[in-house]
């Protein structure tokens, strides 16, 4: 069995993690009990499967910037899973649709938008939920997700990675190697996926509930580097950098993981008002509000390790 490790909180990292390297105030409303804003390369996006259907876009300047519209062919009402920003500022969805809310579900696929927020293409991914997105530096499409309730959905691959022309890559992780309990990309939280440099990350559940998770990384190929159990954390959120560095976290609380050791270093991160989002690069990128309770991001160096 690996071991959990824990790294004494460094002092030389901290001064370096206290000041932040940009800031930016964010149009996308903080309301209490509805969806939350979610970071993706340096954009905001607000969606949810029942009450904001339409993926509304703010830009990295903090204003809106425009709305995406999801259509799925043969679905009356559509919804985003998940969506994921390219670096050409182009979009794709995670999406799922059919007559009524997400209990009537009878069409998934990938929508794909180009800058200005026109629906260019449909991925139909068959009755693989694409619960969870993003897109590597080669603009490929990576996700994870969970089969539908089939005969065949006793076995399947996991994480599914799509060309931008819509043509099915590879497919990778089989359910099988995860334990019996919640399906590994189900479209709950905190499951994801993430891109960066030449490595994917995945988060993904590993067992009988939501506090059971594994972290797995693989090489820009599908290619495995690493898996190891993170059981129990109190992490929400979680950040790739291109450097290849694997972070979670949450208000008070940052973790940075080697999958490949099967070790986890607690390190020191800006105040407790910050909360992990996502990345900037090599850099992180933190969340939390104005005075006058607006979403403000921060962006932060990496801390360093004992």
């Amino acid at each position: 069995m690996r071991l959990l490790l824990f790294a004494g909180l460094f002092a030389s990292g901290a001064m370096a993690a206290s000041v932040p390297i940009s800031e930016a105030v964010s149009e996308c409303p903080v309301v209490g009990g509805q969806p939350i804003c979610q970071y993706r390369n340096g954009y905001m996006l607000r969606f949810d499967r029942m009450i904001d259907r339409v993926v509304r876009v703010y830009g990295p300047d903090g204003r809106f910037r425009l709305n995406l519209p999801i259509y799925l062919p043969g679905a009356t009402v559509t919804w985003a899973y998940d969506v994921a920003v390219d670096s050409d500022g182009s979009f794709v969805a995670g999406a799922g649709g059919g007559s009524g809310d997400m209990r009537q579900v009878s069409q998934l696929g990938l929508v794909m938008f180009d800058s200005n927020g026109a629906q260019t293409g449909v991925i139909d991914t068959k009755r693989f939920w694409p619960s969870h997105v993003t897109i590597a530096a080669d603009h490929s499409i990576w996700v994870l997700g969970q089969q539908g309730e089939t005969k065949d959905a006793t076995d399947y691959m996991v994480v599914r990675k799509y060309s931008r022309s819509g043509e099915l890559i590879g497919s990778y992780l089989p359910r099988s190697t995860f334990p019996a309990g919640l399906a590994p990309g189900s479209s709950s939280v905190p499951p994801t996926i993430m891109a960066a440099g030449d490595r994917i990350a995945v988060v993904a559940f590993s067992g009988m509930n939501g506090t059971l998770l594994e972290l797995i990384e693989m090489d820009s190929n599908g290619n495995l580097l690493g898996r190891m159990r993170s059981d129990k954390q109190r992490v929400q959120f979680y950040a790739l950098t291109s450097d290849g560095a694997f972070y979670g976290g949450t208000n008070n609380l940052l973790l940075r993981f080697d999958v490949a050791k099967g070790v986890t270093h607690e390190v020191q991160g800006p105040s407790k008002e910050y909360c992990l989002a996502g990345v900037d690069g090599v850099n992180l990128v933190f969340r939390t509000h104005t005075k006058d309770e607006q979403l403000k991001t921060a962006v932060f160096a990496q801390p360093g390790l004992d």
